[in-house]
Parts: structure tokens; C-alpha cells; sequence
């Protein structure tokens, strides 16, 4: 299994290269919105593994650091 998974990653990997050409080149999208919309479909389908994978604590939900969060958020270009 140790040896499928970074082969499965590459594989991965040049699937994604080939359908970003495809659409660069025939969907006429802009690159900013192809990587926006990707960016966002990977976090929206890796959500629901958060729960069974990740731990969230009970600290990253105090207002504190959900102000502090959202402070660095806004100064990004």
C-alpha cells in the first residue's frame, strides 16, 4: 500500500494537468478563475473528511481566533 499511494498521487497529479490544458485552451477561462474554482473544489469535497480525519478543537472556535483569522485573511493580496 506504501508503494500505490505516490503513484496513485502522480497519476492524480497528470489527470489534473491534462484537464486544466483542455479547458485553458477550449473553455477560453481565464487562468485566475480556473485555479479560484479549483481551490475551492478542493476544500468544499476535503470538508466533509475533516470530521472523520482531523480533529477540530474546541480553541479554534473561540472569538478570539476567529477574529485573528479573519484580520490575516483580509490583508491577503
Amino acid at each position: 500500500m506504501v508503494y500505490y499511494l505516490p503513484v496513485l498521487g502522480a497519476v492524480a497529479l497528470a489527470g489534473g494537468t491534462i484537464l486544466e490544458r483542455v479547458v485553458l485552451r477550449m473553455k477560453k477561462v481565464g487562468v485566475e478563475l480556473y485555479q479560484t474554482a479549483s481551490f475551492l473544489a478542493i476544500v468544499i469535497s476535503m470538508l466533509p473528511l475533516l470530521y472523520f480525519f482531523w480533529r477540530l478543537d474546541s480553541g479554534a472556535m473561540e472569538p478570539k481566533n476567529i477574529v485573528i483569522f479573519f484580520w490575516l485573511y483580509s490583508f491577503q493580496p
